[in-house]
């Protein structure tokens, strides 16, 4: 089961979304706090789907998933549990964008808290959020 919001759905990637993530990756002010900061061409784009297929091969509950709107299903973003290490140490993060159109529409909070919500399902202990220059504890706030 995929978590949701009351106003989102969410569902692993396949290829009919690699224009849409590309979207999401060719965009400087989207990707300035993802990884090194760099935007990616269409080939990039290829690259980071294919890792996360693999990731979905090696636990399907750490997954970024596209995100859609419930009432039309237009996709807004992609979020999901990630593997990262955060100041020296392995935790999960809940990685999310929201493409820019539809930032400040209070799904930069709604997306990650379900995905926050779900890790208590998964039974995760610490979960870390950082998007931006904001770094937010979901796990208290949903």
């Amino acid at each position: 089961m995929y978590p949701t919001s009351e106003r989102l759905l969410f569902r692993p990637y396949d290829n009919h979304d690699l224009m849409f993530l590309h979207s999401l990756l060719s965009d400087p002010e989207e990707v300035r706090f993802i990884g090194n900061g760099r935007t990616r061409d269409e080939e990039g784009a290829q690259r980071f789907l294919d890792w996360i297929y693999a990731a979905y091969k090696v636990d399907p509950r750490l997954e970024l998933m596209v995100l859609t709107r419930k009432k039309d299903h237009v996709k807004i973003g992609h979020a999901g549990l990630v593997p990262q290490t955060v100041d020296g140490t392995r935790e999960i993060e809940i990685g999310y964008w929201v493409a820019r159109s539809y930032w400040n529409n209070g799904y930069d909070r709604s997306g990650p808290c379900a995905v926050s919500l779900w890790t208590n399902e998964l039974r995760h202990q610490k979960i870390h959020c950082t998007n931006s220059e904001r770094k937010y504890d979901f796990s208290k706030s949903c």
